[in-house]
C-alpha cells in the first residue's frame, strides 16, 4: 500500500476456526430438504420398472410410512417460517420424528442388515450442534430406544432374527455422533471466540501504531526488498513535496534525490547521509535502516526537516550562551566598571604624554562591556509573540524612526511590491534590521560616494505557495567570498570594535518566527540580506515598531 495504515488484519478466521455451526434456522431447513430428497429417492427407486431392481418399498405400509414423512416435511413447515418456538426448542421434536419414521422406513425395507440405518446418524448428529451435551445424550438415548425397539418390533412381525448387533452399534454411533458433535462444536465455538479476541486486540493494536506513525514529527518511510512504499506517514509525504499520500507506490514515485541518498547508503552503509536537496529548494535529513522481511531485506527511512534541526541547534547554542552569561556578568562586569571608573577617574589626572594610554584603556573596556551586554541580551531574548504585520506600511514607519535615531549622510529608502501581511514578532523584527542597518552604517561606506541603504520588498510563488520576503540592500563594497560563510558563527567579526554577535543573534532571532534571514551572493557590488518571513496570514493587525 502506498499511504499509512495498520497491517490489514483478516476479518474472516482461518478454516479450521470458521467451522463455527450455521444458523439452527438454516440447519433445520437443511434438514427439511433431507427429508423431501431421500422420501422423493425412496419413492423414484420403488417405482423403477424390471424385476432385477432391488426395490426399497417392497409394500404398501413403507409407502405409507414415506408418505408421512412427507407429510412431516410439510407440516413443519409453517413452524420454520413464523420461527416459532425457537429453533433450539424445536430441534428436539423434529429429529425424535425424523428417527422414529426413519426407523420405522428401515423396518419396512428390510431392516437394519442392509446398512441403511446409518441414516439415522444426520438428524441426530444435528443435536450436537446445537444443544448442550446433556440434552444430546437425552436425543441419543431416545434415538437408541427407538432403534432397537423398531428392530425388535420389526423382526417379530417378520419373523426374522432380529439384528441387535447392527442396531447396538447404530445406538452407540448415535451417542457418538450427537456428545462427539456437541464437544467439537464446543470447542470450536472456543477457538473462534478466542481468535476473536486476537483478531479485535491485533487490530486495536494496528490502529494504535497507526495513530502514533500518523503523529510522529518525522517523517517515516518503509520501502520493502523491491522498494515498494509500504507505509508512509503524512510528516514524510509534506517534508517529501507529495501531494498525494496514496500517489507514491514505489521508490520511483519519490524524489530523485532520495533515491539517490538511498543508494548511496545501499553502497556504503556506515557512510553519514548528506541533507537531501530537493527541487523546491528545501533541505531534508535522511536516515536509513535495513529492515528484515520474509521476502528480503527492506528500509526504513527517517525523515527530519533540516531547518528545524538547524533551529533545535541554534536553541541549543543559545541556551548554552545563556547559562554562560550569568557567570560572565558577576565575575567580569562588577570589575570591569570598577576598572572604566578608575580610568575615567585617571584620565582627570593624567599628564598629557599618558592621555593616549587611558583612553586605549577606556576604549577596550567599553568593547568588552558591549561584548557583555551583547550577550545579556541573547540570553535575555524571549520567546516569539508572532502577530500578522503590515509589512509596507510598518517598514515605512520603522524607517523614519531609524533615521531620527540614526541622524548622518546617508539614504534609506523603502520600495518594492506590496507585499501585505506577514507574521513575526514586531519587537524582534525591528532589532533583526536594526542590526542589518547598524553594520551597514559603521562598515559599508565607501569614501567616495554616499551611503544608500534600499529595504525592498518581493512576492515570490513557492511550491504551490506564496512567500513574502525582505530585502536589505546597500551600495557599500561588499562582504568577501571567503568569510561571506562565516559571517553567522558566534564572536565572528573583521572589526576589532565589534563583538561578532550581531548576526548570530539576528539570525536565531528569525528562526525564532519560522522566517529564515540569509546572505545574497553578490559580485562585490555591495552587500544583500534576504529576509523570508512564514506563511502570509490572511489579516494584518497594523504593528507598529
Amino acid at each position: 500500500m502506498a499511504a499509512l495504515a495498520a497491517p490489514v488484519l483478516p476479518t474472516r478466521l482461518p478454516p479450521v476456526l470458521a467451522l463455527a455451526p450455521p444458523s439452527p434456522w438454516r440447519a433445520l431447513w437443511l434438514l427439511e430438504a433431507f427429508r423431501v430428497g431421500w422420501a422423493l429417492m425412496l419413492l423414484t427407486l420403488s417405482a423403477l420398472p424390471g424385476e432385477e431392481v432391488a426395490r426399497p418399498l417392497p409394500d404398501a405400509a413403507a409407502l405409507v410410512v414415506v408418505a408421512g414423512y412427507l407429510l412431516l416435511a410439510a407440516g413443519v413447515v409453517p413452524f420454520l417460517l413464523a420461527r416459532r418456538p425457537s429453533a433450539r426448542r424445536q430441534i428436539p421434536y423434529h429429529v425424535f420424528a425424523d428417527v422414529l419414521l426413519l426407523t420405522l422406513i428401515l423396518q419396512l425395507t428390510g431392516g437394519l442388515r442392509d446398512g441403511l440405518g446409518l441414516i439415522v446418524l444426520l438428524p441426530v448428529a444435528i443435536t450436537g450442534l446445537y444443544l448442550p451435551p446433556r440434552a444430546c445424550a437425552a436425543v441419543a438415548a431416545a434415538a437408541t430406544g427407538l432403534i432397537l425397539l423398531g428392530e425388535l418390533t420389526g423382526a417379530t412381525l417378520a419373523a426374522r432374527a432380529p439384528a441387535y448387533p447392527q442396531a447396538g452399534l447404530l445406538g452407540a454411533f448415535c451417542f457418538f455422533a450427537a456428545l462427539g458433535t456437541s464437544l467439537l462444536t464446543h470447542r470450536l465455538q472456543h477457538a473462534a471466540a478466542l481468535a476473536a479476541e486476537r483478531s479485535r486486540e491485533l487490530a486495536e493494536l494496528g490502529r494504535l501504531n497507526e495513530a502514533v506513525v500518523r503523529q510522529l514529527p518525522d517523517g517515516l518511510l518503509v520501502l520493502d526488498a523491491e522498494d515498494r512504499v509500504r507505509l508512509m506517514n503524512p510528516r514524510a509525504a509534506e517534508l517529501l513535496g507529495l501531494h498525494d499520500l496514496h500517489g507514491a507506490r514505489n521508490a520511483q514515485d519519490l524524489p530523485p534525490a532520495l533515491g539517490a541518498v538511498l543508494g548511496q547508503w545501499r553502497r556504503q552503509p556506515a557512510a553519514v547521509a548528506e541533507p537531501l536537496r530537493l527541487a523546491d529548494g528545501r533541505d531534508v535529513e535522511a536516515s536509513f535502516n535495513a529492515l528484515p522481511l520474509s521476502s528480503g531485506n527492506g528500509t526504513i527511512v527517517q525523515l527530519e526537516d533540516a531547518h528545524k534541526n538547524l533551529q533545535r541547534s541554534q536553541q541549543m547554542k543559545l541556551s548554552a550562551l545563556g547559562r554562560l552569561t550569568a557567570s560572565i556578568a558577576h565575575e567580569i562586569r562588577n570589575p570591569l566598571g570598577a576598572m572604566l571608573h578608575a580610568a575615567q577617574l585617571l584620565a582627570e589626572t593624567a599628564p598629557p604624554e599618558e592621555a593616549e594610554l587611558v583612553a586605549i584603556l577606556t576604549r577596550h573596556g567599553q568593547r568588552i562591556d558591549q561584548i557583555i551586554g551583547d550577550i545579556m541580551s541573547l540570553s535575555r531574548t524571549r520567546p516569539s509573540a508572532a502577530e500578522a504585520i503590515e509589512l509596507s506600511a510598518w517598514l515605512t514607519a520603522f524607517a523614519a524612526q531609524f533615521q531620527a535615531e540614526h541622524p548622518g549622510s546617508y539614504q534609506l529608502s523603502v520600495a518594492g511590491d506590496p507585499v501585505g501581511a506577514v507574521r513575526m514578532d514586531p519587537g524582534h523584527l525591528r532589532q533583526v534590521l536594526a542590526n542589518l542597518l547598524e553594520n551597514a552604517l559603521h562598515h559599508a561606506g565607501r569614501p567616495d560616494e554616499p551611503l544608500v541603504l534600499r529595504l525592498t520588498t518581493r512576492r515570490r510563488e513557492h511550491a504551490g505557495g506564496l512567500l513574502h520576503e525582505l530585502e536589505i540592500a546597500d551600495n557599500g563594497c561588499g562582504i568577501a567570498v571567503g568569510i561571506a560563510g562565516q559571517i553567522f558563527e558566534p564572536f565572528f567579526t573583521t572589526s576589532h570594535r565589534g563583538s561578532g554577535l550581531g548576526l548570530f543573534i539576528a539570525r536565531g532571532l528569525c528562526e525564532f518566527n519560522d522566517a529564515r534571514l540569509a546572505l545574497v551572493p553578490s559580485d562585490g557590488e555591495g552587500t544583500t540580506f534576504r529576509l523570508t518571513f512564514a506563511a502570509a496570514p490572511a489579516a494584518a493587525s497594523g504593528s507598529q515598531p
